[in-house]
């Protein structure tokens, strides 16, 4: 069994060089009223605000072995885990207020949530023949929450990560023989759904 507190926090300062063309209440040419910013990139720096990158969470493990024999012996784990949320320049938006010419940022979807785990398992380990066959199988079933997906948009490129919740269900196999000395065969098969 074990133990573990994790605490993460991101501090961050941006500095971008913004294309002005296309920003709303940008005049590109200008005029006798608004010089305007000229033909040219704008560069644009902010704080990420750090209180909104924070991601805290306690993750632990117990497993449990029973001997049936001094060859075989089944167990049983439960376990949890976690990966920090953080930040993604990709969906920043930059906008210009038209009244105070400020170059505003909009920070929705800037943000993805921590990912957090619950792992089930339970298998079987043994050998045979003095120990020249050793095999093992295990099931297990996952549950995710908030799992980080990464998204890539088909026509621009870009990629950006989101939350979404999924489970996986699975089985594993191995077998290794080791029919005479510095001669070792290994098999093994997976599934998952």
């Amino acid at each position: 069994a074990g133990a573990r507190y994790n605490y993460d926090q991101f501090e961050q300062r941006i500095n971008r060089l913004i294309d002005p063309v296309g920003l709303p209440g940008v005049d590109i040419l200008g005029s006798e009223d608004d010089p305007g910013i000229g033909p040219a990139f704008v560069p644009f720096e902010f704080d990420v605000p750090s209180d909104k990158v924070v991601s805290d969470a306690s993750t632990w493990r117990v497993s449990a072995v029973y001997e049936l024999t001094d060859r075989l012996s089944p167990y049983a784990t439960i376990s949890t885990g976690y990966r920090p949320g953080g930040v993604q320049l990709q969906n920043t938006q930059v906008t210009r207020d038209p009244n105070t010419r400020e170059i505003l940022l909009d920070t929705s979807g800037f943000f993805f949530d921590p990912e957090a785990i619950t792992n089930y398992e339970l298998g079987l380990k043994g050998t045979a023949f003095d120990g020249a066959v050793r095999f093992s199988a295990a099931g297990y079933f996952m549950d995710w929450e908030d799992v980080q997906v990464l998204n890539i948009d088909e026509f621009t490129g870009v990629s950006t990560t989101a939350n979404a919740g999924a489970e996986a269900l699975g089985a594993e196999a191995e077998l290794r023989v080791k029919p005479v000395r510095y001669l070792d065969i290994i098999g093994g098969v997976a599934f998952v759904d």
